[in-house]
Parts: structure tokens; sequence; C-alpha cells
């Protein structure tokens, strides 16, 4: 087999990132950059203060003077508990005034209840913070977590765990800013209630706690919360086999950085095309020229176990009764994650996690080091060995990506490093803050005389609902007398508003199932400035998808001086181009001479007008229009399918002249790139995308799916790249 070329990666650069058909859940996009705003105190940094029903506690009360009169306040920290079971309240910060009943703030768990929250007491004993703690049923407190509480005066307060917001709520006053107007302690694993009340001692584990005089933001809370995940000295990502027989893919450039690891962590995300598959290799470093010198990370569906085999040393392999124990399972095609960490030392060694959870461990008899075990290494083997010319357990399947780090990443690390595959087929979802509303038929079979097909739901920064759809009026195909319909309830209203038609073009008046169309609607919001945007698929005059004989490949638009026109076509096919001017589009012929031909780009919603055709002020059919009717132009676009964005600035009551975003996203071997339906995103960093797919003339045979993107608000858009571009 080849190998050294990257002939069977599957790369897919989407939204500025390099990744792979990950699971169908969302990658947290974490803030990388430093944090900006340094801690006002620190207590027990990179050291471990063990506290037992509160013996052993931090005080800080000499450091009170920095919380007096404040309105905002955050504390970062690092903590374990030592029972699951422990029925009382275990504090991990307090601060108070003991000579005042219930006059105190503190951050806590009770883990017999899986409970976290928070109190804030004023001097009569009322509670500042809503909802101020939620279950976590899930969680094993009696692992290292990080936990962050931010608080915003008299606006919110928020606490993470792990990487993740879990309780959010209104906060009715200041942190101490008249409610604790003498605070007298403050400290750690322990609190310091009036004479004879409980001081919700602490049994477990403190470190890295940080305290703020401020409200910090998110970013700089998820970098804190990242921590040793930032330590990544090797990664590699988007590595896919079709089957064990295609051509392998080796990254020796990088074999020092892994060599020199005598201790630290790696991770890998994978998925297996077939769950009866025998062993094989994720990731290996190997002496190529030598028979069996080598060390591996394998899975082995068929038997359900994974492990770490350092050869003619020890193979460490999970056994699947550690596995079962654990309610994991790796005998199946899921994506899971797999993180393997090394320390040396008596009573050290290798700590083996699966899927958010921890597995087992070897601690006896393990050599001393890491990837430094095999000295004269020379290969990175990524999804196979390479020993002696020989490919041994060559992988069937997806790598999404494999990072080595230089530091023993703690469960908190871990816990986000495994956020997608977490989950397990059959885990029971916790509903209890679910909430089911009653059915509503918004559109349905016979409603204002159509059919509809292809929703897309969303909701507003407002609260408003938005519901999109496609109104077929002449059949529930693909293609026909095909308008956009849309139903808006705001916040305050109990039932949804009447029909609102966002688009509606010309139909065919001598066979109105032969129509320009407009078809599977999805929108998104601009949080920033609370515009929504809804794309959808555009079909001249035809049967859409549904014949593609008679569609064409291509964008539709020629560029001149730099600047994408329409193209229009006349019998003969003669090629014009249409030039936008206040509304109207004045057509050109392809000698660059102004024609007396004009086209309507321009009107009143629901756009019904659009690509009326006029010459000297006479109308001359629609340049959608390309059948025999009253409404044929004598002009005509490329008969190719086109995408429109038009947007509301009102929460959904009206929505603007679309505008053809194609030229910008379409690429000329393209029959059809469309929307996938439903709905698009904002990424933390402003950025929109909307999920597509395209198809070159062989519409039936294969397909792509990627995203298009805007970094500047909607006003322009970029199409990524498809996972299956390199296939």
């Amino acid at each position: 087999m080849k190998k050294g070329i990257a002939c069977s990666v599957l790369v897919a650069s989407l939204l500025g990132s390099t990744t792979v058909m990950t699971p169908l859940m969302t990658i947290p996009a974490y803030a990388q950059e430093s944090r900006i705003i340094e801690p006002t105190n620190q207590y027990s940094t990179d050291m471990i203060t063990v506290v037992d029903n509160g013996t052993g506690a931090i005080d800080a009360s000499s450091d009170l003077s920095n919380y007096v009169n404040l309105d905002d306040f955050t504390i970062n920290g690092t903590f374990s508990l030592g029972s699951n079971s422990d029925g009382g309240v275990n504090s991990i910060f307090f601060i108070g005034d003991n000579t005042t009943a219930n006059n105190y703030f503190t951050l806590y768990v009770i883990p017999s209840t899986k409970k976290l929250g928070v109190e804030l007491r004023n001097a009569s004993g009322g509670q500042m913070l809503s909802n101020s703690n939620v279950t976590l049923s899930e969680i094993d407190f009696t692992l290292e977590h990080k936990v962050t509480f931010t608080m915003s005066g008299n606006n919110y307060y928020r606490i993470y765990l792990d990487g993740k917001k879990v309780l959010e709520g209104n906060a009715s006053s200041g942190f101490t800013n008249g409610v604790i107007a003498n605070p007298n302690y403050m400290g750690f694993g322990i609190g310091s209630r009036s004479t004879g009340q409980n001081n919700y001692p602490m049994t477990g584990n403190l470190k890295d706690f940080e305290l703020y005089n401020s409200a910090i933001d998110e970013n700089q809370i998820i970098s804190y919360h990242l921590g040793k995940l930032e330590s990544v000295i090797y990664e590699h990502s988007s590595v896919y086999y079709k089957d064990a027989n295609v051509d392998r893919i080796q990254d020796n450039d990088n074999l020092d950085k892994l060599v020199a690891m005598t201790k630290g962590s790696i991770s890998i995300r994978y998925r297996v095309n077939d769950s009866n598959s025998g062993r094989m290799s994720l990731f290996s470093i190997s002496n190529r020229d030598t028979s069996n010198k080598y060390i591996d990370l394998y899975v082995d569906p068929s038997q359900d176990v994974f492990g770490l085999n350092i050869e003619g040393t020890k193979d460490f392999v999970m056994p699947t009764s550690s596995i079962s124990r654990a309610n994991r399972t790796v005998k199946d095609t899921a994506w899971h994650t797999i993180t393997i960490t090394k320390d040396n030392g008596s009573g050290k060694g290798f700590m083996f996690y699966l899927d958010g959870v921890y597995i087992d461990k070897y601690t006896t008899a393990v050599q001393e080091g890491f990837f430094n075990i095999l000295e004269d290494a020379n290969a990175v083997n990524l999804g196979f060995i390479d020993t002696s010319g020989n490919v041994l357990e060559a992988l069937s399947g997806v790598v999404d990506y494999i990072k080595a780090y230089d530091e023993i990443l703690d469960t908190s690390a871990i816990s986000q490093e495994h956020t997608l595959t977490t989950w397990q087929p059959g885990q029971e979802i916790d509903m209890t803050n679910v909430i089911k509303t009653e059915t509503e038929n918004l559109f349905y079979q016979g409603y204002d005389d159509s059919g509809y097909r292809i929703p897309s739901l969303l909701k507003t920064s407002k609260g408003t609902l938005l519901a999109a759809i496609d109104k077929r009026q002449t059949g529930a195909q693909d293609y026909g007398n095909i308008d956009i319909s849309l139903r808006r309830r705001e916040a305050n209203q109990d039932t949804f508003g009447d029909p609102i038609i966002v688009t509606d073009l010309i139909s065919n008046q001598n066979s109105p199932s032969s129509s320009a169309f407009l078809i599977d609607s999805s929108m998104v919001e601009d949080k920033e400035t609370g515009r929504v945007y809804l794309l959808v698929d555009m079909f001249p005059e035809s049967s859409g998808l549904m014949d593609s004989s008679q569609l064409t490949t291509g964008t539709g638009y020629t560029k001149i001086n730099g600047v994408d026109y329409l193209q229009l076509f006349d019998t003969e096919g003669n090629q014009y181009t249409v030039r936008p001017e206040n509304g109207l589009g004045y057509v050109y012929d392809d000698q660059n001479n102004k024609t007396e031909y004009t086209v309507i780009l321009q009107n009143d919603a629901p756009y019904h007008e659009r690509g009326s055709l006029y010459l000297n002020g006479d109308y001359k059919g629609n340049i959608y229009m390309l059948k025999d009717s009253p409404d044929k132009g004598e002009l005509h676009v490329l008969n190719t399918q086109y995408l429109w964005l038009t947007y509301s600035d009102d929460d959904g009551k009206t929505w603007a002249n679309p505008v053809d975003i194609t030229p910008q996203v379409k690429q000329d071997w393209m029959m059809f790139l469309g929307t996938g339906p439903g709905v698009g995103l904002q990424l933390k960093d402003g950025k929109l995308a909307f999920p597509v797919y395209s198809a070159s003339s062989n519409v039936g045979g294969s397909q792509s799916s990627a995203m298009i993107i805007s970094a500047d608000g909607g006003k322009t858009w970029t199409l990524g790249e498809s996972p299956q571009e390199n296939m």
C-alpha cells in the first residue's frame, strides 16, 4: 500500500476551521485567546487543599476589603468532593456576616441530590437570586470539576461547570452592595454563620481559585475552564478510510513532538464503518524498518474493547467488563472519544476514559515514560501500523481528530474534550425542565386551499415564533406554483397570526403547475442586530430537480469589470446582461450596448412582478418564464437554480426585496446549490451560516453538503468546503 500521500483525507474547512462529518451536536466555539483581566486574589494555586468536614478549609478573611460594596463579582475554582451520598450542604465558597442570621453568599453542592447552587441573602434573610440551583444528575462530584459563578449586579448571574453554562437567573441586587453590609468572614470549604447555625462544611479537595471584583466575560471564563486543553503539542484531523484497502496516511514531520513525550495525554475522536470489524489501529508510532516495534492506540468493535499496546512490553487493554460497567460500548458505528493519560511515579500509570467517563487504569508494572519509550520510532501512522513495510490493523472509518497534550488532563478537561460523544443511545434524557406546549396546527393540507411542505421554525431574541413553509398551490410535488408563507406569534400572544406571503413569483396562466417557484426555506437571526434572514431556492419555470434534464449547470451570471451581472438570452441564444439601477435592471447586449429593455428587480412585497420585462414601456413577459404563455419572456434567464436571500427587521412582519446571492456562492460546475431546509446558525464570533447541498448534472447520483458563511452581517457570503470534496 502507498503511504505518506493524503489521498484519503476528508477535509472540510467550514467556518474557518477543519473538521470532518462530526456528530450531530454543536461543537463549542471556545475562545483561545489569553484572559485579559487579572484576578483580584488567588488561592491554592497549583496545589491541592484537602478539606475534611471543614477542617483544613481556606480562611481568606484578610482579603475581605476587596469585596465590600460590590455590585459585580466572579469566582473560578476547581473542586472535588469526598462522596456522592453526602446529604449536607458543602460550601465551596462563602462570604458573610456571622453576627446576623442568614446574611451571606455561598456557592455550594449537595452531593446526594446532585444540586449545584448559590444563595445570596440580605440582612433579613431574603434571597436575591432567582432559581438559584440546578440538578446535575449525571455528574460524579467525586471527580475533579471546574466551576464559575459570575454576577452583574441588578442584572444577571450565571454558573458554569466544566466549560458549560448550567444555570442562569436574575439578580435583584448587587453582590455585597446593599446586601451584606458588614461581612466579617470569607473562605473556601466552610462558612461562618451566626451562632448555632450549620456552617456548611465541605469534604473534598480545592485548588486554583480566583476571585474578581468584576463580572468577567464568557471568553475569559471558558479560558479558565479549558485549562490544560490549551497545551496541545500535536494535532491531526480529518482522516477517512472507506475500507481497509485504500492508501494510508502518515505524519512523520511531527514525530519529534511525540517521541519527546515522557508523560501527558492523547485524545482521539473516531467512528468505525462496521461494528463487526476486528482490531483496528486509530493511531500509532512505529519503527517501520523493523518488525513489531510500535505503540498503538486501537479499538476492536467485535470484542467491545480498546486499549494501548506497547509491543514487546504490554497490551494495556480496556476489557468489555470495565467498559460495560461504565455504561459505555465501542461495539457500534457511533462516534466515540477516547482519552489516555500517562503519569510517572509510584502508583501512577495509564488512565483510560471513554465518552466522558473514567473506564479503568494500569498503575502496577508500568514502564516509566510515554511515547518516548519507543526511542527509535521513525513513523507516525494514522489509522494503521507501519512495521517492516507491512500495514497492520488498517482502520475502516473516520478519525475526526487526534490531539496530544504535554499535560495530564484532569476530569474537567476530559469532560469538555468528550462533550460531543458523552450521550449514549438508550440513555434516559432529563426532561425535568422541558415544557410541551399544546399542539397547534399551523399549516395542513387544504389550509388556505393549498398543500404544505418543508417547514422552518425560528424563535427570535424577542421571543417571537416564526414558522415558514412552502405553500404548494398546485400539488405536493417539488415544483409548480409554490410561494413562501409564514405565520408568527409574538411572546405575549397565545395564537399565531394569519399567513404572511413572503415571496410569490409569477405563474403560468395556461398551466399553473408550470411556474417560476421558490422552495425550501431556512431562517437565521443575527442576534447582534435582530435582523432575521430567510434563504430560499429559486427556480425559473421548470420542474426543478424533478426533471433535471430541463436545467443546466452554471450560476446564470457573468463577470464584467469585476462585477457580476445576471445573464439573459433571446430565442436565438444571444446573450445579454442586466445592470441594476434604482430598482430597475437595464439590459445590455453582448457588445456592451444599452438596449431599450428594462427588468423589474424591486417592487412591493410579495414581489410578484419581480422579473417583469419591458421594451420601451411595453410588457414583454417575465425573464423567469420560459414556456409558452402570455408571460413567456422575450428574454429569459439561464435555466438553472438560484439562491435568494430576504430579511426582516421587524421580527418577521415584513420582508425585504430578495437578493440573489447565487454568484457569491454557486460554482460553474453546479447545477444545484440549495438550502439545507430548517435553520441556520450564528457563531460566537458573529458569523452567520446556512447549511447547503450541491450537485452537478448528476443530481440523483452524487450530492455534497457544505455551509455558506457571512462575516459581515449577511451582506456577502462565501461557500465553505464540502466533506466530499477530497474523497
